[in-house]
């Protein structure tokens, strides 16, 4: 089954009526500016941020988390009253 594509905008279509109804709309569509490089650059520094920020939060946990297997119930409902945990 064919696939009917929007020249300016890339939407596909299932149905060349849709297509059709997408090119009569009262606002058209526009023409997609940005390239498939530049949005992978913009992906590529907003991992690279998130990253960092990511890494340093990790580190943090692994400092904050404790083995709780091996302390005793009573140590475990301890800290469960500390923490407001029913």
């Amino acid at each position: 089954m064919p696939t009917f594509i929007c020249e300016l905008c890339q939407k596909s279509f299932p149905r060349k009526s849709g297509l059709d109804a997408h090119m009569k709309r009262k606002r058209p569509c526009k023409k997609k500016t940005m390239t498939e490089a530049h949005e992978e650059q913009k992906v590529q520094d907003e991992l690279s941020k998130s990253n960092g920020e990511t890494e340093s939060t990790t580190q943090q946990m692994k400092t904050n988390q404790t083995d709780y297997s091996k302390k005793t119930r009573e140590d475990l409902v301890a800290i469960c009253k500390e923490k407001n945990i029913k």
